[in-house]
Formats: C-alpha cells, sequence, structure tokens
C-alpha cells in the first residue's frame, strides 16, 4: 500500500461531506421503515461507500480534529446497526431495511478504516490499532455473507487480506501478538471459505479451506462455533442438491472444528449446534445408500447415546439407521426396544402420535406380536393417561386394523375385546367413541373384514353408538 498523502482541500471537503452524510444516516436508521425511500437512501449510500473506500485505498490522513469525529460517528453507526440487527420484528426484519443496515455497516467499518488505520505503519499502538480493525473486518465480513451481501463481503475481506499483510511485516509484534494474529489468519481464510461458496466457486473454497486447515487449531470457541455454523450451511446446500460427497466432506469440517474445543468450552448455541451437525451428517451418510456410510451413522447414534442417554432425537436416529439395514439383517428386537423407549419418553403432539403410529405399522409385517404389544403399551401406558380422546380413538382404530390382518381370528378376537373392556372400565364412554371412530375411519374392505371376523365387537360397537 502506498505511503499516506497529505489532505488537500477538495479531500477535507469530501471528508467533510461523509460526516455530514453519515450522521444523517445515523438518525434516519432507527426509523427507516418505507421503502421506497430506503431506496433513494441506499442508492446514495453506495454512492458514500464508494467515495470512502477511494480515500482509504489511497491512504488519506485525516487531521487528528477529523479523525476524532469520523471515529466517534463510525463508532456509533456500527453500533446502531447492531442494534437493529438483534431486533426480529416485521418491520425490521423487511428486506430493504436490512439490506441498508448491513451497507450501513460496511459505511461504518470504511469511516472508521479511514480514522484508524491509515497511520505509519512504524508507530508502537499500530499492532493494536490493525487488530481491532481486523476483527471488526471479519465481523463485517460474516454478517454481509449472512445477508448476500457480496461486494460488502469481499471489501471487507479484501481489507483483512491487507491487515494481515501489514501485520505480517510489523517489526512490534510480540509473541502474543503473532499467536492472535495466526488465529486471525485462520478466521480469514475459513470466511474466505464462506464468501467463494456464496460466490458459487466451490473450488475456491476448497482452495482456502487448505490453507486455513493447519491455523484453525488456534482459534477460540466462539470462533469455532462461528465458523462450524458457515460449513454446515455449505453441506446443508450441498445435500440439498444430493452431492453427499462434498456434502459430507463440510459436514465433517463443521463437526471436527466444534468437537476440537471440547465440550466443556462451547456455550449453549454451540451445543445445539453440534447436535445439529450430527443430524444432518446422519441425513447424509443415509442419503449415500453405502454400507460403510450405514455403518458409520450407526456408530454416531451409539456415541450419542453414551453422551446423553436416550433423548428423543438419538431414539429417532437409532430408528432411522435401523430401517435402512436389509431385510435379512433387520433387528426386530432392537427396533421394537426403540419404539418402546419412544412411546415412554416421548411428549405426545400430534405430529408424533402420527410418527409412532407410522413406525409401529411398519414393523407389523415383521413382528406382528410385537407392533401388537407396542400399539396396546402405547394406547394403555402413554394415550389413556393423557385423556385425549381423538389420540386414543386414532390410536384404537390402528389397533383394531392389525387386528383385522391377523390370521388366528379367535385370539386376535380375544385380545382386542380385552383391550376395549380396559377402555370401557378406563375411560368408560372414551372407548365406544374410540372403537367408532376404528370402524368408520376404516375404508369398506377392512371394515367388513372387522365386522365378519369380529361380530361380537362390531356388534358391541355398533350397539353402544346407538345407545349414544
Amino acid at each position: 500500500m502506498a505511503p499516506a498523502s497529505i489532505l488537500t482541500v477538495g479531500q477535507i471537503k469530501k471528508l467533510e461531506g461523509i460526516a455530514e452524510f453519515a450522521t444523517d444516516l445515523l438518525s434516519r436508521l432507527p426509523n427507516s421503515h418505507d421503502s421506497s425511500s430506503n431506496d433513494v437512501l441506499l442508492s446514495d449510500l453506495n454512492h458514500h461507500i464508494s467515495s470512502v473506500n477511494a480515500l482509504v485505498e489511497q491512504r488519506t490522513l485525516p487531521t487528528r480534529e477529523i479523525s476524532r469525529t469520523l471515529r466517534e460517528i463510525a463508532r456509533e453507526l456500527w453500533n446502531e446497526c447492531i442494534k437493529g440487527r438483534r431486533k426480529r420484528d416485521g418491520i425490521l426484519s423487511s428486506s430493504s431495511r436490512m439490506l441498508l443496515q448491513v451497507r450501513a455497516r460496511v459505511l461504518a467499518f470504511l469511516i472508521h478504516a479511514l480514522a484508524r488505520d491509515t497511520r505509519n505503519d512504524e508507530e508502537q499502538d499500530f499492532v493494536e490499532i490493525l487488530l481491532g480493525m481486523m476483527g471488526m473486518s471479519l465481523t463485517l465480513a460474516r454478517v454481509c455473507v449472512e445477508s448476500s451481501d457480496l461486494d460488502g463481503a469481499l471489501l471487507s475481506m479484501t481489507k483483512a487480506a491487507d491487515y494481515i499483510g501489514r501485520l505480517k511485516k510489523s517489526r512490534h509484534t510480540s509473541t502474543e501478538d503473532t499467536a492472535q494474529i495466526q488465529k486471525i489468519e485462520a478466521e480469514y481464510f475459513a470466511m474466505r471459505c464462506a464468501l467463494s461458496w456464496k460466490q458459487g466457486c466451490l473450488d475456491v473454497a476448497e482452495h482456502m479451506y487448505t490453507k486455513a486447515d493447519d491455523l484453525l487449531h488456534l482459534i477460540d470457541p466462539s470462533s469455532a462455533e462461528r465458523l462450524a455454523d458457515t460449513f454446515q450451511c455449505i453441506g446443508s446446500e450441498l445435500l440439498s442438491k444430493e452431492d453427499h460427497d462434498m456434502a459430507l466432506k463440510w459436514l465433517r469440517r463443521a463437526l471436527d472444528l466444534v468437537n476440537s474445543q471440547g465440550l466443556e468450552r462451547l456455550s449453549k448455541e454451540g451445543l445445539e449446534l453440534r447436535m445439529s451437525i450430527y443430524h444432518e451428517l446422519i441425513q447424509t451418510l443415509l442419503a449415500t445408500g453405502s454400507q460403510e456410510n450405514l455403518e458409520e451413522a450407526d456408530g454416531i447414534t451409539l456415541q450419542i447415546e453414551a453422551e446423553i442417554g436416550d433423548k428423543p432425537i438419538v431414539l429417532h436416529w437409532k430408528l432411522e439407521v435401523i430401517h435402512r439395514y436389509p431385510d435379512e439383517i433387520f433387528d426386530i428386537d432392537s427396533c421394537a426396544s426403540i419404539l418402546r423407549r419412544m412411546i415412554r419418553s416421548y411428549t405426545l403432539t400430534d405430529a408424533g402420535l402420527g410418527f409412532l403410529l407410522h413406525r409401529i405399522g411398519e414393523l407389523r409385517p415383521r413382528g406382528p406380536r410385537l407392533a401388537k404389544g407396542l400399539m396396546e403399551e402405547l394406547i394403555t401406558k402413554k394415550l389413556l393417561p393423557h385423556g385425549n380422546v381423538d389420540w386414543i380413538g386414532k390410536a384404537v382404530v390402528r389397533r383394531v386394523w392389525m387386528a383385522t390382518m391377523e390370521t388366528e381370528t379367535l385370539v386376535a378376537t380375544k385380545d382386542l375385546v380385552r383391550l376395549l373392556n380396559q377402555l370401557a372400565q378406563e375411560i368408560g364412554q372414551c372407548n365406544v367413541e374410540a372403537s367408532a371412530a376404528a370402524v368408520s375411519g376404516a375404508n369398506s374392505g377392512a371394515k367388513l373384514h372387522f365386522i365378519r371376523s369380529f361380530p361380537t365387537v362390531a356388534r358391541q360397537v355398533k350397539e353402544s353408538s346407538a345407545e349414544g
């Protein structure tokens, strides 16, 4: 970069105009709800971003007074953008307003850079100043990438590269400074991965990751969580495009990054991110259809089960894995055991009940007696205590359907009558409503089969319905 230049009269006026515009922007940002006026303001904002960036590239050196004014305005504008980003109501999250917030943050960064990073590289506080600017540039890059403002992200990454180069050449860096520079450089390359991905240049993202790989062990937990989230996003998009091999590569990178920090050092959000990455990794492994990947997914579920126990998400993963095994090695007992634990641990919802009914129904062709036992446990141990008649009705419909599919008619009749009698004793009229729903909800073939196979039960349902 060229040495800093002395201000001309024209440059002084330009700096004063920038300060005036930024002050006006600061006053308008909190109330910028009109999309049409935002468009005009955004156009003016982009013009000033170009003007400030040109001055930064020229290493224009403001006077101390102007520099102090610019720093104060930049700080207030940056903080206002942070405040606006944290708000989540409908108006503040509108696309035009969010873009305005992001671009305003780009301007705040450039004004700050103009006021702070253009001084002599040999000054004693140079390293501290540039490390601070480097942190701002990486933060801005992340915000811009998340908001798909690729121009802003590229601008901030260009500045970050310049800062790294200047820091490495400095003669005033301590051992601690050098470690900090390496950490920042790792984050820089990782953010370049994200930017390249957003630009559709996955080959460049791979190249940048190669450069970052040897440095990633230096980053702290909060940085690791942010970068892992970015890598997961890359993997998720690749999975949606069914590029399973590349999706696995980026999801494994995301997982390695968070796991390298140690669970005790991760934040609550970091732990949740870790589970989210595991979920997508398992889904991707299963989607490949590979026996090797299926076994890897199985191993992951065992590992997480050992860590956190019978959590619903772990049971869901285990069930997904088991159902991918071919029939000749399908473990019926393990499947039934998982479903039983799900019945006991799930907090039921309409969707959760539907899932259990579906999975128990899938088990029936392979293990009819196990499926019948699970259905009765679901009804008697989970649904009856809950008292939701609609849920009980849905479950009894499925239980009656199972009975109509059995070959041993007398045994099936006896078991079904026993269940209906238990319903009558436990909740009275609910068994009538549930049983009536079972018959009326069945298709005509199943209904006829039910009446022929179980005339006693059918007559009981019919008589009870007539009395009601």
